[in-house]
This record gives C-alpha cells, sequence and structure tokens, in this order.
C-alpha cells in the first residue's frame, strides 16, 4: 500500500530542478518477437515505426518514434523469467478507453499473461 509523507508547510523544501513531463520508452527482452509484435499490433493497437539490424522492433501509439520497443533475449525460447527476489522491471501501466476494451482481449487467438497465468486460445 502506498503512503503518503505529511511535511509541514513551514519546513524549507528542497526540489530538483528535473521536471519529467512523460514517460519516454520501455525496451523489453522477449522470447519471441514475432509473437510480442503481434500482441502489441494485433491486441494493443500499437504501430511498429522501425525495426534494426539487431531484430528490435520499435513501435508507438502517439506520435513519438517509439513508446515501447522488444529486442530479442540472447538465449531465444530458453530465456527464463527472473525469480521473484530478483531486482527488474514490477511492471507498467498504460490507460484504455474502458474496461470493457481489455475484456474483448478474451476473444483473440492471441496467448497473453494476466494475473500470471497464461490465458488465451493457441
Amino acid at each position: 500500500m502506498a503512503q503518503t509523507i505529511e511535511r509541514s508547510v513551514e519546513a524549507e523544501v528542497e526540489t530538483s530542478p528535473v521536471r519529467i513531463r512523460k514517460l519516454g520508452h520501455v525496451v523489453f527482452r522477449v522470447r519471441d518477437v514475432e509473437r510480442s509484435k503481434k500482441f502489441y499490433t494485433e491486441i494493443l493497437n500499437f504501430r511498429v515505426s522501425d525495426t534494426n539490424e539487431n531484430g528490435m522492433v520499435f513501435m508507438n501509439t502517439c506520435g513519438d518514434h517509439h513508446t515501447i520497443a522488444i529486442a530479442p533475449a540472447a538465449l531465444g525460447d530458453a530465456a527464463a523469467q527472473p525469480a521473484r527476489d530478483q531486482l527488474g522491471l514490477s511492471h507498467f501501466a498504460m490507460q484504455v478507453g474502458s474496461i470493457d476494451e481489455l475484456f474483448e482481449i478474451r476473444e483473440t487467438d492471441i496467448l497473453y499473461t494476466a494475473e500470471g497465468k497464461v490465458t488465451g486460445i493457441e
């Protein structure tokens, strides 16, 4: 649960001059680039904006060159998920139009993971 830290108005607070305006992009290493590209483009409606010689695929949803990029993991299909006690990205979230949009994913033939469970139809 998040905790709010309250500070008195009288306390002098030093602030950083850095002001983040938005998240630039996220890059994922994946086992199967084509499968991941299919998920992001067909389910979440990202558009491929570029690819490179290393097999990376760059995708966007709004004006930027890329919001998400996927790169092949060096071990490919043999790549393992990190253990829960290891450091790493826990998750990130994207805003969608409605919860109904997410429920429509269940009607696709693309496998996806929800709450740690593989779902969908092969």
